[in-house]
């Protein structure tokens, strides 16, 4: 019993560590929309265009997914 415990707790932490992680993401990659640079790599703004489109995507594709799990719990 006190493993089973043992492992709530990690799972708890772990989702909490994730959600935490998710709103660092979306804080870092929306705040730049409308800064980043892709063809300046000594820009402070310079990103990877392809890296921050899929990071922009993915991030935007969770909520999308989140929006339509929630209109059809709501059917």
């Amino acid at each position: 019993m006190v493993l089973w415990g043992v492992l709530t707790l990690l799972i708890v932490l772990l989702v909490f560590f994730q959600f935490a992680w998710f709103i660092t993401g979306n804080v870092w990659v929306y705040s730049k929309h409308k800064k980043v640079v892709y063809d300046d790599p000594n820009s402070s703004f310079y990103c990877d265009k392809t890296l921050y489109l899929f990071s922009f995507w993915i991030i935007t594709s969770s909520y999308i997914m989140i929006g339509i799990g929630k209109i059809s719990i709501n059917k």
